[in-house]
């Protein structure tokens, strides 16, 4: 069974582990475990139900294509992705959605293990694995494939290789030739001994003349960095054309020895669990040095456990100081673009020099662990393959048979930023692709819900910034937006009126490809409500709306804008029923939050960034008569040292209003980021916060239970000591509600708060998040008075 491990390389060999079925060598099944069976901590159903998507197996291979688009081959064992069949293959746009252009057909009879563009410009991709056809034509191991995934005829591979193709390099020499290792022992009837060389048509490149070759596999080439054309070559070999080197070799580009590179007495042969040598990078610092990555744990007589950087001669670079280095495999090494010297490595491991790093590292130019990279703990199972993004960002796309990261469910592929967390650029799994930041209950009595954001599809459907979901977490159809927002909107609200027409401000400047700036009312069905006459609309963006509460039909809009339809406002107006000009307000600065009164007054109360009113100070609070003027009753004194994001209104009848935001005290009294008002503007210090939280507060939703609790989101990790990730609920003395239990929260931000409306008690949360106590949610989930995911 051993040496069956060894032939069949990773792709066979992590399936073996995940299914629990032998261990194949030191260290084996414990440690590779979490792959296939356990799921990855999924639990059952719920109501609001968001799909499982995104590929349906690993990945073995990822690349970026070399056409300027930013698209990424993936390569692995899969059948679909996003519940669309795919098989072994797929070109995934720069927003991880499917590359429709790229139609792959029935894809491969077989796994793929190796993916390299072309770099002639043509936009085709050499595909090497273990298949024996593609879309039905017979293609063994080796294909080169057209940007729109037919095959290049031109390179005519006749009846291919006898066994697996495990790694492809391409040279750049101008020739097109290419470099292919692996398990054969034959190419279209030509004996050649785990390498072969072949011209741009698929010929045999008689020049690179290998002799008896290699005594074992060939799993990693990579070209040297310095132009002389030389390959380097890793594997399971001892020797090569009957030169003993283990492991490792340097060879010219004819195909002999490159006696230059000495690697003494190699590496050591480890364990026989895998391939001993499965990465090789040349390091992009024009040193010559060359970064090598696999299962050894010494170099000619030097410990070095799974990765060492080597000097252009072989002799060990000693900069680099591994320290005890990895505790298993390594797969996959790159160094980074951004001219620092460090290195993303990726395999296997889940310790680094004796400390804890869950399947990928950064380590810096001296072999230390970079710890900007902050990746927790880290991938559930193998990392197997990692290719930079080109884009300038410094991401780095991951792929393997993981279906955790950092503890939330996310499977086989995925993108970090630099500092190691999931790259908002992408998304290949479920929910929202960008962030949903605001969220309302319809008020006709559907429980369906309202959702905008910077988005522009949901679980693979294409969807503009606003959508309507029926209360299973389905699209509701009959809200037809077209093609929606042209920019993002930022706030969605309800009509009081009971027609189920509902308000969207925002960025954008059209709807459906009618223009309407900044502000628009839409019908139940999606249409525009032309008895809503917006005009020119707003100059600038609108973050807030809030219907009047007196019956007139009315509509307050607060933003960043200073006129409206060729009329002077500044961030706040009242429109009529018909879109006219009721009263103009005048703000200094932003507007973020407006809520009316529940006394019967027809006051609002305002919150934003402002510093004065109407030439009155007052800093970012006030509170204003259904006339315009100031209500000097709610006395703010110099108010909040920074600006106020959300205002809630107290359910208890008290009268009190909830102000969240990013300050830290509020006349002259510390309160970080939250605060509760009575109804003169004093704060109520029956809500005692303590220390508060440590970050920015934004949404408040007052709970719909009459218990005068209110939920809060925004970016915090903590409130008064007690961890709390970007959601907690309080209760209205301020103490946390222990009954509503996060664990661990989200992810990332939450930006939007809304009960349910059906009696549930339930919330619906928005935000820039992709998990919710380790389980993938996608910017939007529904939460039950427990806490538990709805």
């Amino acid at each position: 069974m051993l040496a069956v491990c060894r032939a069949l390389y990773i792709r066979v060999f992590v399936i073996v582990i995940a299914l629990g079925l032998v261990a194949c060598g030191g260290g084996g099944g414990s440690d590779g475990g979490g792959g296939g069976s356990d799921g990855g901590g999924t639990t059952a159903p719920k109501t609001f139900t968001l799909p499982d998507q995104g590929l349906d197996w690993y990945v073995q291979a990822v690349a970026l294509a070399t056409d300027g688009s930013g698209d990424l081959y993936v390569g692995g064992d899969f059948t679909s992705y996003n519940d669309t069949a795919s098989s072994r293959i797929i070109r995934l746009n720069s927003d991880g959605t499917a590359d429709t252009d790229f139609a792959v057909g029935t894809g491969f009879s077989g796994g793929v293990d190796s993916l390299v563009p072309a770099i002639d410009g043509s936009g085709d991709v050499y595909v090497g694995g273990d298949f024996t056809s593609y879309k039905g034509t017979t293609s063994n191991r080796i294909i080169r494939l057209n940007s729109d995934g037919t095959l290049d005829s031109t390179f005519d591979v006749g009846t291919g290789f006898n066994y697996e193709v495990y790694s492809i390099a391409l040279t750049t020499d101008g020739s097109g030739d290419v470099y292919v290792g692996g398990g054969f022992t034959s190419y279209d009837g030509t004996a050649s001994n785990y390498i072969i060389r072949l011209n741009s048509d698929g010929t045999v490149d008689t020049d690179f003349a290998v002799g008896t070759g290699f005594d074992d596999d060939v799993s990693s080439l990579a070209l040297a960095a310095d132009g002389s054309g030389d390959i380097y070559v890793g594997g399971d070999f001892t020797s090569y054309d009957g030169t003993t080197s283990n492991y490792l070799i340097r060879l010219n580009s004819d195909g002999t020895v490159d006696s230059s590179f000495d690697v003494g007495t190699g590496f050591n042969d480890g364990t026989s669990f895998s391939h001993k040598i499965l990465s090789i990078a040349p390091a992009t610092d024009s040193s010559g040095d060359v970064y090598v990555g696999g299962s050894f744990s010494s170099y000619n007589g030097t410990t070095s456990s799974r990765i060492i950087r080597l000097n252009s001669d072989g002799t060990v670079d000693s900069t680099f100081n591994v320290g005890t280095g990895f505790n298993t495999s390594v797969y996959s090494i790159v160094p980074t673009a951004d001219g620092s010297g460090d290195v993303y490595v990726g395999g296997w491991f889940n310790a680094y020099n004796d400390e804890t790093s869950g399947r990928i590292i950064r380590l810096n130019s001296d072999g230390t662990v970079d710890n900007d990279f902050a990746v927790g703990k880290g991938f559930s199972s193998f990392v197997t393959s990692l290719a930079l993004a080109t884009d300038g960002s410094g991401d780095v796309y991951v792929g393997g048979l993981f279906n955790e990261y950092k503890g939330a469910a996310n499977g086989y592929l995925i993108r970090l930023d630099s500092n190691g967390a999931v790259s908002k650029t992408y998304s290949a799994n479920t929910g929202f692709n960008q962030p949903a930041t605001g969220i309302a209950p319809a008020a006709d009595g559907s429980s369906d819900v309202y959702v905008v954001g910077q988005f522009t599809s949901y679980n693979g459907t294409s969807s503009n910034s606003i959508i309507r979901l029926n209360n299973d977490g389905t699209v509701d159809s009959a809200f037809a937006v077209g093609t929606g927002f042209n920019k993002y909107a930022s706030s969605v609200v309800p009509a009081d009126d009971g027609s189920g027409d509902v308000y969207v401000g925002g960025g954008f400047t059209s709807y459906n490809d009618t223009t309407s700036n900044r502000f628009i009312r839409l019908n139940s069905d999606g249409t525009v409500d032309n008895t809503f006459d917006v005009g020119t609309g707003f100059d600038n963006e609108v973050t807030c709306i809030a219907p009047t509460t007196d019956g007139s039909g009315d509509v307050y809009v607060g933003g960043n804008f200073t006129s409206y339809n060729g009329t002077t406002s500044n961030r706040l107006i009242r429109l009529n029923s018909d879109g006219t000009v009721d009263t103009v307000f005048g703000f200094d600065s932003f507007v973020f939050s407006i809520v009316p009164a529940d006394d019967g007054s027809g006051d609002i109360y305002v919150g934003g960034d402002f510093a004065s009113y109407n030439d009155s100070s007052s800093k970012s609070i006030i509170r204003l008569n259904s006339d315009g003027t100031v209500d000097t009753a709610f006395a703010v004194g110099t108010g909040f040292n920074s600006y106020v994001r959300s205002l809630a209104l107290a359910t208890d009848g008290s009268g009190d209003v909830y102000a969240g935001g990013n300050f830290s005290s509020y006349n002259g009294t510390t309160s970080r980021y939250i605060i509760r008002l009575n109804s003169d503007g004093t704060v109520d210090s029956d809500f005692a916060i303590g220390t508060g939280f440590n970050g920015w507060v934004s949404p408040l939703v007052p709970a719909a239970d009459g218990s005068g609790d209110v939920y809060v989101g925004g970016g915090f990790s903590s409130y008064n000591g007690t961890t709390s990730g970007n959601i907690i609920r309080l209760n209205s003395d301020g103490t946390v509600d222990s009954t509503f239990v996060v664990e661990t929260g989200f992810g990332s931000q939450v930006y939007s708060l809304a009960p349910a409306t059906d009696g549930s008690g339930n919330v619906y949360v928005g935000g820039d998040f992709n998990s919710y106590r380790g389980t993938a949610v996608w910017n939007i989930v529904s939460l039950k008075p427990d806490g538990s995911i709805n």
